[in-house]
């Protein structure tokens, strides 16, 4: 019994012993105890109106980014800036005429090659290449050939569509020319061309076609007259010929003009969708062809069958 009592009695003690758990001591200091005042405050119910810079003066990037995203001009030089306008507007407009091109070479379904720009030679002759060779398109007979179409069909209309002119034009001729001027009138006035009598031998014009070039309406109208002066049985038809060669090359670039890019690629553009491009209205050629095989017998790259004929 006592040996079995001092057993219970060990054990109970060690049961009811609760153990013992260490703290350990920390000073907290006066700037803990701001700090947790600080974070016991309420939060204000507004945003502060200003926002002071932090990171901007330090960093540069951050700051371009910002007047990026504000939309403030990244040059502060104007006419920087104004160059760099003039700059990226021309290359989107290249852009969008070389798409335009690829766009028209895709629905294009005849033998007119498929001209890349390349450059102008001596403002007078536009050099293009093709996967087949390259070629010198003159470029006053190729925007002949362009106007020559447009005129066509324009002087071929039945319009009443008039330009008045500011200051009327008055046309003297000899009494046997005004004769025949005014036989000839139904034929004048079938492209636009109306002739008053303004005394016996004498004419006045008060409006003209509106695809006349300005500034040269008199001229136009004087070599008109003319026309029928020089052929009594001129038709219809062929006045209207001879009325539209004449426009296309008023109205055409001479020589020694000097084009920009986007001005010769659309010039190349408008050829390929000419029914005739290969011709200007006078029957001179438009271009030049110079083949990859021609080129290469120009370099003696490959050997002329007819020199070895001639050494043989």
């Amino acid at each position: 019994m006592i040996p079995d009592a001092v057993k219970n009695l060990n054990r109970k003690t060690t049961t009811d012993q609760k153990p013992k758990v260490s703290y350990k001591s920390e000073q907290i200091s006066f700037d803990d105890l701001a700090m947790m005042n600080k974070i016991s405050e309420p939060l204000p119910t507004k945003l502060p109106e200003k926002v002071d810079k932090v990171e901007s003066e330090s960093n540069p990037q951050v700051e371009k980014s910002t007047k990026q995203l504000l939309g403030t001009p990244i040059f502060e030089d104007p006419e920087h800036l104004k160059s760099w306008d003039e700059r990226m507007k021309q290359e989107k407009q290249v852009k969008v005429i070389a798409d335009e091109e690829n766009s028209d070479r895709e629905n294009n379904t005849s033998d007119f090659p498929d001209l890349r720009y390349i450059g102008q030679i001596h403002g007078t002759y536009l050099v293009a290449e093709s996967p087949d060779g390259f070629y010198l398109v003159d470029q006053h007979a190729a925007q002949e050939r362009v106007n020559y179409e447009y005129y066509r069909k324009e002087i071929g209309k039945v319009s009443n569509d008039q330009q008045r002119l500011l200051v009327p034009i008055v046309l003297d001729y000899p009494n046997s020319e005004s004769i025949l001027i005014r036989e000839k009138k139904d034929i004048l006035e079938s492209i636009g061309l109306y002739l008053e009598d303004f005394g016996q031998n004498s004419f006045v014009v008060n409006t003209h076609p509106t695809w006349f070039v300005a500034g040269q309406e008199e001229s136009t109208i004087r070599e008109m007259v003319d026309y029928v002066l020089n052929d009594s049985k001129i038709s219809v038809a062929a006045f209207r010929e001879k009325n539209a060669i004449m426009m296309s090359c008023k109205r055409a670039i001479k020589a020694n003009h000097h084009l920009d890019e986007v001005q010769a690629i659309s010039l190349l553009k408008n050829l390929t969708k000419a029914e005739n491009p290969y011709n200007c209205p006078h029957g001179r050629p438009v271009l030049v062809e110079f083949s990859n095989k021609d080129l290469e017998k120009m370099f003696k790259r490959i050997q002329d069958p007819h020199d070895t004929r001639e050494s043989e």
